[in-house]
């Protein structure tokens, strides 16, 4: 008899989803209670669907030079276009040094 493989692929306990994401358990520690992956309790137990790990890393995909990746909407953020304080710009044209 084979194992029950539940919708969205295999159950990763913590320490196996951060050898999956190649990141740390104590981040995936944090992101299980930020709550920032889907996770289900069995018990005293938390798993995550291997699927919601390959979403999380879909969700932070950024193209490369511009271009989209089909599906996927362009990276709404941008280079912003902040300007220095007046202050600052002041002080680099050598405004208010105490002529």
């Amino acid at each position: 008899m084979s194992p029950l493989v539940p919708p969205g692929g295999p159950l990763l306990d913590q320490s196996e989803a951060a050898q999956y994401l190649h990141k740390s358990a104590r981040w995936m520690r944090r992101a299980f209670s930020e709550r920032t992956v889907p996770t289900i309790k069995v018990g005293r137990s938390v798993f995550v669907r291997r699927a919601d790990l390959d979403a999380l890393i879909e969700s932070g995909y950024r193209p490369a030079n511009g271009t989209a990746k089909p599906g996927l909407a362009a990276s709404p953020r941008a280079r912003s276009s902040k300007r220095r304080p007046q202050a600052l710009t002041d002080r680099a044209k050598g405004a208010g040094c105490g002529d």
